[in-house]
């Protein structure tokens, strides 16, 4: 199947995830009727999800992040995934190469309490048989962050003309935050479905949906099966950078074609950069792009992740299919 023009879709829902059909038409020169009825198809089909969720600033006051290796007992993966996937704190699981099983992505109100959901929760989980925790100290690109990158740079900026302009500051309030909740499991459902949820009137709705497309505390994220769209599989790669370089690094990880997520954490490796490839052959590309740039960076590590149980709050099955939404906390 040729996935260009869903490619191009996706993209666009990227940078305006409530853009109109109609709009986005005209700009992609198709029809609208074929943009909904491919659009429609990747929904039922279980390939495309969509988030929307608040990001309190500043980030390190509200919430932290940990990155953690679970090893479980011969057998007990699928059992222990199935416990995971049910935990609000837990923002995305998956399968791993290499020493460890699993890899997690949890959240806490701060570094004491992430801690202990740690030990005293996950740790405590039958079955699971190691941990080993990496302390977030920075996300400089993740999933709300990483672009597609399908539309030509004329599509791009006619589309980002379409997401509206705040023409105020506009803070954080439980009004908005009941919208996101409503919006948490799918950003383009529809303006009458919210209204019926939260109890307002479609008009206030409308525009509460509107404004939040353009606040800096709103983040959204479209998420494809990268598996079933012409990717092959997940590479991780944990760097060793000499502060120095950081920076500079830093903007040529974020910079590699199908980055997802790139951080710094504390401990032995501090760069981590995640990456969608076409086949596990690009992962040596991306390699030697990095050392030739920057002859001193360490590769520490490297994994594949062969499967994705849970996704900012999205369970997937095990053909990495959407299968439901859990919500995050």
């Amino acid at each position: 199947m040729n996935f260009e023009l869903d490619l191009q879709i996706l993209s666009a829902v990227q940078l305006n995830p409530r853009i109109s059909w109609t709009r986005l038409a005209a700009i992609l020169s198709v029809d609208p009727s074929t943009i909904s009825r491919r659009w429609t198809r990747m929904r039922d089909n279980r390939t495309v999800w969509t988030t929307c969720f608040a990001v309190p600033k500043p980030v390190s006051e509200h919430m932290m992040y940990a990155f953690v290796e679970l090893s479980c007992a011969p057998g007990r993966r699928q059992q222990i995934i199935d416990v995971l996937t049910d935990e609000h704190r837990i923002y995305s699981v998956n399968c791993t190469s290499g020493s460890r099983d699993l890899f997690l992505i949890v959240s806490a109100p701060g570094l004491v309490a992430l801690d202990g959901y740690i030990d005293d929760r996950i740790t405590s989980i039958s079955g699971v048989t190691g941990a080993k925790t990496h302390f977030v100290q920075s996300v400089h690109l993740d999933g709300p962050g990483s672009r597609l990158g399908f539309l030509t740079d004329s599509q791009a900026k006619d589309v980002l003309q379409t997401v509206p302009v705040p023409t105020r500051r506009i803070p954080m309030s439980e009004s908005y935050l009941d919208l996101i909740s409503a919006l948490a499991g799918d950003i383009r459902r529809p303006v009458s479905d919210v209204q019926r949820e939260v109890g307002r009137s479609v008009s206030s709705v409308s525009r509460g949906i509107e404004a939040l497309l353009g606040v800096e505390w709103a983040r959204w994220r479209v998420d494809i099966a990268h598996d079933h769209m012409g990717w092959e599989a997940e590479a991780m790669l944990w760097l060793r950078v000499d502060h120095p370089e950081r920076d500079r690094v830093i903007a040529m990880v974020t910079k590699q074609p199908h980055v997802r997520l790139c951080a710094s954490v504390v401990g032995e490796a501090n760069l981590v950069g995640s990456f969608w490839m076409r086949d596990l052959y690009e992962l040596d590309a991306i390699e030697r792009r990095l050392q030739s740039a920057f002859p001193e960076v360490s590769v520490v590590d490297r994994w594949i992740i062969p499967r994705v149980a849970k996704r900012t709050g999205h369970v997937l099955d095990g053909e990495g299919l959407w299968s439901h939404f859990i919500g995050l906390q």
